[in-house]
């Protein structure tokens, strides 16, 4: 599995000696992630309780694969200019009534 870390989680890593994120292991509980990606610094906002800068994010079917309860807490998405909100917000209740 693979996962993409938050702004903070990699400059703990950098403290530990750790320069170069992207492409090494982590252990996640008792599963292995490869580290694909890290978020840029994101601001804090009301609408998210989440702090992102401290989080691990893992494609969903694979939190639903660890886990016999997973459990959704937040979404974020990030659209460009010319997404079609209505398709799209169609589109997450199919995913979500399918593998619920």
């Amino acid at each position: 599995p693979y996962c993409v870390l938050g702004h903070d989680l990699v400059n703990q890593l950098k403290a530990h000696g750790i320069r170069h994120a992207v492409g090494k292991q982590i252990w996640i509980g008792s599963e292995i992630f490869t580290i694909i990606g890290i978020l840029n610094k994101a601001p804090e906002s009301v609408f998210f309780y989440a702090d992102i800068n401290k989080s691990v994010i893992i494609p969903l079917q694979t939190s639903i694969l660890l886990t016999n309860d997973p459990r959704i807490r937040n979404i974020l998405l990030v659209l460009d200019e010319n997404t079609h909100i209505h398709t799209l917000k169609s589109q997450l209740f199919t995913y979500i009534k399918q593998h619920a």
